[in-house]
């Protein structure tokens, strides 16, 4: 999926009331990308990223900082995804 599926599919889990807004807040940095030049050109909506597998990689990361806040918001985040994985809507959160 692409970073404004991500927001899009986010935002609409927030307005269900499915996902609280704190809850969202590990979502909206993963929706962030900028590129080399610094020229930040709105969400990207044509490169598509498995995102499942960067919260994973998130996960080893915070574990090798020790930072345990961050490996919590990863892993909760990890396990909405899984939740809402493959439902009716046919979003793929892995790309």
């Amino acid at each position: 999926m692409t970073r404004k599926e991500l927001f899009d599919w986010m935002n609409s889990k927030i307005k269900s009331g499915e996902m609280s807004f704190d809850q969202s807040a590990t979502f909206v940095s993963m929706t962030l990308s900028f590129p080399v030049d610094g020229a930040y050109t709105g969400l990207d909506d044509t490169e598509h990223v498995n995102f499942m597998q960067a919260v994973e990689k998130g996960m080893v990361g915070a574990q090798q900082r020790n930072d345990s806040e961050l490996f919590e918001r990863l892993q909760n985040a990890l396990r909405i995804m899984d939740r809402y994985q493959g439902e009716i809507s046919g979003v793929d959160i892995r790309a």
